[in-house]
C-alpha cells in the first residue's frame, strides 16, 4: 500500500516494517535468541512516481532503500537506495528503464516460492545463489512488456563499465511468464560475469572445488548462470506452488552445478488466517540439503499482520554444515529457526 507524499503530486512514499523474535538452534555452536528484522519480508522505504507525458506515455521512477529496524543500519552493503534505483519510460510498447534493477529470476519465480508466501527469510534457498529472493544488477538497461492476455516478457543487460573489456563484470537476464485463471507460470535466465560468493557462509560448505573455504572466504567466479521455472495454481482456499532452479558456478578451473527443487502448499484456514508448508531439496556434487518450512500468518488489518514461522535445513555429504539464509552456519549438519513477528505496510 502507498500514500501520496503531498496533495497534487504523483510521487508516492511507501514502505514495509518487519520485526520479531527468533531462536536459532545452533549458530556457530550455540543456540541464540535474536530480535531479528526484515524476516517475513525485507524492510524498505521507497519513493515512486508516474508522470503522464501525453500520447499514452509516462515517465516512471523508483528509489527504494533497505534497512534493519533493530539497529537502523542501511542494508545492501550500506547503499542509500540499495533495493532499487531506476528511471524509465512507459508506452503501449512496454517499459524501458535504466539503473539498479532486479533481474528476471525474482520477477518470474519469486511469487511461487514458500518464502514469498509464508516462510520468509529462513525459507529462501541456500544463500540465495539462485537469485530468486531478489538480487539486482547495476548499470542495467531493462525492457518489459505485459499483454492484456496475461503474458509478459522481458530482457535486461547490465554494463560492466570496464574500459577495454566490454564483457567484464557484465550480466544479462531474460524472462517469460503467464498469469490468469488462478494459474501462473514463469521462466527466467540470468548470467553474471566476474562475481564472487562465500561457500561456507551461504551454503555451509567448508570446501568448494577442492579449495578450503572457512567462514569469510570468498571464491572468485568467472561466470554464474541461473535458470529457473516456477508455477502456481489456486484452487479455492488452496494455493499449490513449485519452483525448479539450476545454478552453474564457473571458475578458472571447473564448473559446479547446483539443482534445487521446491514444492509447497498454502491454505486459508479462515478469512484472515493463512497456513503454509514448503519443502526444498538441493544437490551439488556429493552434497545434499533438505529444507523444511511452515508457518501461520494472521491478518490484523489490510496493512498489518502477525506471524509464526519455523524453518529447518539438514545437510548431507562431505564437509558441509547446516546454513539457513543470512545466518552464521551451524556447527553441525542441521540448523533450525523459530520466529514470531509483526509486519506492517504503508
Amino acid at each position: 500500500m502507498s500514500s501520496p507524499a503531498f496533495a497534487g503530486s504523483q510521487v508516492q512514499v511507501y514502505g514495509l516494517l518487519d520485526v520479531g523474535v527468533s531462536r536459532l538452534s545452533n549458530m556457530g555452536g550455540q543456540a541464540i535468541w535474536l530480535v531479528d528484522t526484515g524476516v517475513q519480508q525485507a524492510n524498505r522505504l521507497g519513493f515512486r512516481s508516474e508522470e503522464d507525458l501525453g500520447g499514452g506515455q509516462r515517465a516512471l521512477f523508483v528509489l527504494e532503500s533497505g534497512f534493519a529496524l533493530d539497529t537502523g543500519m542501511l542494508g545492501q552493503g550500506g547503499l542509500i537506495f540499495g533495493r532499487q534505483a531506476w528511471l524509465g519510460l512507459q508506452s503501449s510498447y512496454g517499459v524501458i528503464s535504466l539503473g539498479r534493477q532486479y533481474d528476471f529470476m525474482v520477477e518470474e519465480l519469486a511469487n511461487a516460492a514458500t518464502a514469498a508466501n509464508i516462510g520468509g527469510l529462513y525459507a529462501w534457498h541456500l544463500g540465495d545463489v539462485d537469485r530468486i529472493a531478489g538480487e539486482r544488477l547495476n548499470n542495467a538497461l531493462k525492457y518489459q512488456f505485459k499483454s492484456s492476455g496475461g503474458f509478459n516478457i522481458g530482457v535486461l543487460y547490465s554494463l560492466g563499465e570496464v574500459a577495454g573489456a566490454s564483457q567484464a563484470k557484465s550480466g544479462w537476464s531474460a524472462g517469460l511468464g503467464y498469469s490468469g485463471d488462478g494459474f501462473s507460470l514463469g521462466l527466467a535466465y540470468t548470467q553474471a560475469r566476474d562475481t564472487s560468493f562465500l561457500p561456507f557462509n551461504f551454503m555451509g560448505l567448508s570446501q568448494f572445488g577442492g579449495q578450503s573455504t572457512p567462514s569469510g572466504t570468498a571464491i572468485a567466479l568467472d561466470k554464474t548462470s541461473n535458470l529457473g521455472l516456477a508455477a502456481t495454481y489456486r484452487l479455492g482456499a488452496f494455493n499449490l506452488r513449485s519452483v525448479l532452479t539450476w545454478t552453474r558456478f564457473e571458475t578458472a578451473n571447473e564448473k559446479l552445478d547446483l539443482k534445487i527443487y521446491e514444492a509447497g502448499l498454502d491454505y486459508w484456514l479462515g478469512p484472515n488466517l493463512l497456513a503454509g508448508f514448503g519443502y526444498a531439496y538441493s544437490q551439488m556434487a556429493a552434497n545434499h540439503w533438505h529444507q523444511f518450512n511452515m508457518g501461520l500468518d494472521y491478518n490484523l488489518s489490510k496493512r498489518s499482520d502477525v506471524y509464526m514461522t519455523y524453518g529447518r535445513i539438514d545437510a548431507a555429504g562431505g564437509n558441509v554444515f547446516g546454513a539457513l539464509p543470512a545466518q552464521i552456519p551451524s556447527s553441525t549438519a542441521q540448523q533450525a529457526a523459530l520466529r514470531v513477528g509483526l509486519r506492517t505496510k504503508f
